[in-house]
Parts: C-alpha cells; sequence; structure tokens
C-alpha cells in the first residue's frame, strides 16, 4: 500500500465522477451496475457501519461512493488499473482506492466485516489464490458476494463486449472452435473494417494470448469456489440471453464440445460465500 494517498472531501468526489460519465457516457452502465450490486450486498447483509473490501473496483469510485453514501464505515477498493491511490472522507466514514495484487492483499487477518468482487473472476489468473487471501481477511461470520462474466465458454467469452463494433465481427463460440489462424482469416472474410480501435492481429492477440482473460471454462471456474475454504450459501448461473439462434447453437455445439447446452449458455456466475 502506499504511504501516502490523496484525500479529497467526497463532494468533490461525487463532481468529479459526474464530471467523467459526461465525457463517458458508456461508463453509466457500469456505475449503475456497481451501485447496484451494493444494494443487492446491503440486502442480504447490512453495510452500515461495516469495513468492505472490493476486490477488482472501479478506478472511478462508482461502488465506494455509493458504500460511503449508504454508511460504511470504511470501503477499500483494491484493483492493479487503479493509478491513482486516493482517500475520500466525508466526514463519517472514508473510502480508499488502493493499487494491490488481489493474489497478495496487504491487510491483516479477519480485518474485513463484507467482500464484494464484481467482473473480476474471468480476470483472475489464479483464482484458488485470490480466494484464499479473501478467506482470509474477512472476520468469521462475514459474507462475500462475487458476481462475474462472462466466462471464456459463453457465446462473447472472448471477451470484447466493451468493443460492440468489433465483437459483431466474431462468431459466437468461435474462439472456442478456431485456431488463431482460422480467426483471422474467419475476421479477413467478414470484411473487418480498418478504422476500429483494434486491427485483425491486436483482436487476434487478445482472444488468444493476452493475460488480461484467464480463458477458464465454467466447469473450472465453478470448481474453484466449490473447493474454497467458504461455505457457498447460493451460486447462480448467469444466463445469456437466448436471442436469436444462440440457443440452437449451443445445443448443436454440445454434441462436439465437453459441454452441456446450459453450461454453453452460462455467461456468468453469481455465488454469495461465508465465513463460519
Amino acid at each position: 500500500m502506499s504511504k501516502t494517498l490523496r484525500r479529497i472531501k467526497i463532494k468533490d468526489y461525487l463532481l468529479s465522477i459526474n464530471k467523467n460519465i459526461q465525457s463517458k457516457p458508456h461508463m453509466v452502465d457500469i456505475m449503475e451496475f456497481n451501485q447496484y450490486i451494493i444494494n443487492e450486498l446491503n440486502k442480504m447483509s447490512p453495510i452500515r457501519n461495516k469495513v468492505l473490501l472490493d476486490l477488482g473496483a472501479s478506478k472511478y469510485g462508482y461502488a465506494m461512493t455509493q458504500s460511503l453514501l449508504m454508511g460504511t464505515k470504511e470501503y477499500v477498493g483494491i484493483d492493479l488499473d487503479i493509478d491513482e491511490e486516493i482517500q475520500v472522507d466525508n466526514g463519517v466514514s472514508k473510502g480508499r482506492l488502493l493499487r494491490m495484487n488481489a493474489e497478495k492483499l496487504k491487510f491483516n487477518k479477519g480485518f474485513f466485516d463484507l467482500i464484494i468482487s464484481v467482473s473480476t473472476f474471468e480476470h483472475f489468473l489464479n483464482p484458488k489464490k485470490v480466494l484464499n487471501e479473501m478467506f482470509r481477511v474477512l472476520k468469521k461470520g462475514g459474507c462475500a458476494l462475487v458476481t462475474f462474466g462472462p466466462i471464456w465458454t459463453s457465446a462473447s467469452g472472448f471477451h470484447l463486449h466493451q468493443y460492440p463494433e468489433i465483437a459483431r465481427y466474431i462468431p459466437k463460440w468461435s474462439h472456442l472452435l478456431l485456431s488463431r489462424r482460422q480467426m483471422a482469416n474467419c475476421l479477413k472474410k467478414s470484411n473487418f473494417p480498418k478504422n476500429l480501435d483494434m486491427s485483425i492481429l491486436e483482436v487476434i492477440n487478445w482472444i488468444y494470448k493476452d493475460k488480461s482473460i484467464n480463458r477458464y471454462d465454467i466447469k473450472k471456474l465453478r470448481s474453484y469456489f466449490e473447493k474454497s475454504k467458504f461455505k457457498i450459501e447460493w451460486m447462480i448461473p448467469l444466463f445469456d440471453d437466448d436471442l436469436g439462434d444462440k440457443k440452437a447453437i449451443s445445443k448443436y455445439l454440445s454434441m462436439i464440445l465437453p459441454y452441456t447446452d446450459n453450461e454453453l449458455m452460462t455467461r456468468g456466475l453469481s455465488i454469495l460465500m461465508s465465513k463460519t
């Protein structure tokens, strides 16, 4: 952890968030989803006067501000994409955004009452280590809410949904079937535009080599949670929409791939865990 944090009042921080959203309208959905997760956690286990850890926090502090406004005693958000470490104070509680590796949390045992993790477990290269660290820093009787996707074995598991203008050129589940060369040829034949944010080579490298996604299938990811030290309160599959021909394709692919059609249609998982 950094020894010095930039300190800022929550009022000023909220103004900076509003400014950021105005310049990047697509971030509204991300902000609203983060706030939704905080609200859902609060229904399951009230967050007022609690110490909350957010693994893979937005560097824009969307979950942090919502947590502070709802009375969290302390919010700590960590992620490797956080460029500037800051502390927000509203006079009663505080929030911190820290650059930190989830595999090596720099907190004492049982420091947190609650943990959330939003859209991160499709990225972690060593989920077992992350889960062990989560268990270590969570208090006995505490709970952790995890939700994530798209999983590698889903229709959009190549994880380019943030670039819909690019993702539309990649056939559903093709990343499970095609080699790098075959995918490159597929994109070339689709008249892939040259003016997009990524070139064909960059797309190929992202899908097959980039370490920002772990490429673990639904079975492997599910097993990490089932074998962890946590008690699983519930684990809910988050199914992909069945618009168009997805369902038909998943049924066909289930005959040639080692997954059921339901597993192929599982975009992500939502899991509530407790430390007993």
